[in-house]
């Protein structure tokens, strides 16, 4: 950081930089000083600046506007006293910018506001107020801020064939330029893309200009597309016999969440689910997966737990001889069962 000190002889001066810089300017009545913080003027100002004289001392206004905007000014709604014939060239701009140094002592109203207005252009407006016994007030009350693009993105992470909307605030008059993934360059204040794929992931980007070429601040947004997952497989050992464990899971892993549901009551968090002591019948069960806010499609199955085969012997019980005869027995299945 360096500090450099001027002291400046002429009325206005014009400054350029190659890097950022602050200039602080000192200024005043006899031994009382005030400074104040220059403004940078390119794409800067206001519109409007509201302001109060608070004493009757001495009171003037710096006036620094683009030229061409010294015609459209009006002080509590009036020309009057702001007319284009106060305004000088800058030296050193080319006639590009105007300046005034306006006493306002005679005009401007005391413990009252009063505000100056340009409704065609941007400006920059100081106050110096005070007196050599009093004390020196001095700043410039004008916007020292650049205008600059704000990307509104209602969602950062999409899902492959989700439509991204990307806005950015109004400012009359600007360009809108975006740029992104892809090669993607279209123009206007909202972009829309239908049926996104992970390939437009990356950076969208909106930047322009404001009328007379004044380059406005670009904003960047980060936006992420991810694939929807497919509808995950159910593998489970269904069917199962009266006592038997069910035990169901599915191939897919990795960084996919599943959510089982058994029965329409049972939920559970995890690749795969486990229902121990089941009762003979039918069970609904199903599956889907998310990552992050992508949802697969839901795969539905259903579950079969049969009753255990019932086995009676009717023969003879008690023979004679070498032989024994098994005639068929009586027995009873589970009429879904294959056995």
């Amino acid at each position: 950081t360096n500090l450099y000190v001027h002291t400046q002889s002429n009325p206005t001066a014009y400054i350029q930089a190659d890097k950022p810089v602050y200039v602080l300017h000192t200024t005043g009545f006899g031994c009382e000083v005030g400074g104040a913080v220059v403004p940078p003027i390119v794409c800067t100002g206001s519109n409007t600046v509201a302001f109060v004289r608070s004493t009757n001392e001495f009171f003037a206004m710096n006036i620094l506007v683009p030229a061409g905007g010294e015609n459209s000014f009006l002080l509590n709604g009036s020309p009057a006293n702001v007319g284009p014939g106060i305004f000088q060239p800058v030296p050193g701009t080319n006639n590009s910018w105007m300046y005034a140094q306006l006493d306002g002592s005679g005009f401007i109203g005391v413990q009252a506001a009063s505000r100056l207005e340009n409704p065609n252009a941007k400006f920059h407006l100081g106050v110096i107020h005070g007196g050599a016994n009093s004390g020196c007030r001095y700043g410039y009350f004008s916007d020292f801020a650049a205008y600059k693009y704000e990307i509104d993105a209602a969602n950062d992470l999409l899902c492959s064939g989700d439509t991204l909307v990307l806005t950015t605030d109004s400012l009359p008059g600007a360009t809108y330029n975006w740029t992104g993934p892809l090669g993607i360059a279209t123009n206007g204040a909202t972009l829309t893309l239908y049926g996104v794929v992970p390939a437009q992931s990356g950076n969208y980007i909106i930047s322009g200009f404001n009328p007379g070429a004044c380059e406005l601040i670009p904003d960047t947004v980060a936006i992420t597309i991810i694939s929807t997952p497919t509808a995950p497989a159910i593998l489970s050992n269904s069917p199962l016999c009266l006592g038997d464990t069910l035990e169901a899971q599915t191939p897919l892993n990795g960084a996919f969440t599943f959510h089982w549901e058994f029965n329409n009551a049972l939920q559970v968090q995890n690749d795969s689910i486990a229902v121990p002591n089941l009762t003979p019948g039918t069970y609904p069960i199903s599956l889907y997966s998310n990552l992050g806010s992508c949802i697969s499609p839901t795969t539905y199955d259903t579950l079969t737990v049969f009753t255990a085969p019932d086995v009676q012997f009717t023969g003879v019980q008690e023979v004679c001889g070498d032989q024994i005869n098994f005639a068929t027995p009586n027995y009873t299945t589970d009429p879904n069962d294959p056995l």
